[in-house]
């Protein structure tokens, strides 16, 4: 039976989707894999998921804010959000940006570092675990460092479980940096992993 799935990997093409996606009204967990690339068919699509739907993961989904904004609103209950890819902050389309009440609900945020998914990031105040990896070099300046701490201090009080990768370089050593500036801004930090 179809509709008790409760855990879906997607590769499906996207004429597919949404019909395969009302058909699984007790979904929970969502991942679509990279092969499926943003469209207007594919958020189309997305709107036959479950509102019960409690993890979303696509690797390659830049949002469109309003887009965003909108699965959220209806995605109650979505409280673990994977998406490495965000790009930059320009508002392409003019849309507002996605509220803050809308993403004070996630818990689990794992992503790529970049402004846009730092300025998601600084308004994420229940997070309880954070993956950010650091893997484009045109955001290693100064300037997004400070950025990064700051979206850290925004969401860092309740994180237990904190992962950062490939951390550049030119920011010093993975180790004594974190020591020195982001573990005094986790203070409920149980689990840490970083590399360089």
């Amino acid at each position: 039976d179809r509709s008790g799935a409760r855990e879906m990997n997607v590769y499906a093409i996207v004429q597919d989707l949404g019909p395969l996606l009302s058909a699984l009204p007790n979904l929970l967990r969502l991942t679509l894999r990279a092969i499926m690339t943003p469209s207007e068919e594919t958020f189309d699509a997305l709107s036959h998921v479950s509102p019960s739907l409690r993890a979303f993961s696509w690797p390659g989904w830049t949002p469109i804010a309003a887009r965003c904004a909108s699965f959220l609103e209806s995605h109650p209950n979505l409280c673990e959000w994977h998406s490495r890819c965000f790009g930059d902050d320009s508002n392409r389309d003019g849309s507002p940006s996605v509220p803050s009440m809308l993403l004070e609900r996630i818990t689990t945020f794992e992503t790529n570092l970049s402004p846009r998914s730092l300025s998601l990031l600084a308004r994420m105040t229940s997070l309880t675990r954070l993956s950010l990896t650091h893997r484009s070099e045109q955001y290693f300046t100064r300037e997004v460092l400070s950025r990064e701490l700051d979206a850290i201090q925004a969401c860092g009080r309740h994180l237990a479980i904190l992962d950062l990768s490939d951390i550049p370089a030119d920011w010093g050593e993975p180790i004594p940096w974190t020591v020195n500036y982001v573990l005094p801004l986790t203070p409920a930090l149980q689990y840490l992993r970083v590399a360089q």
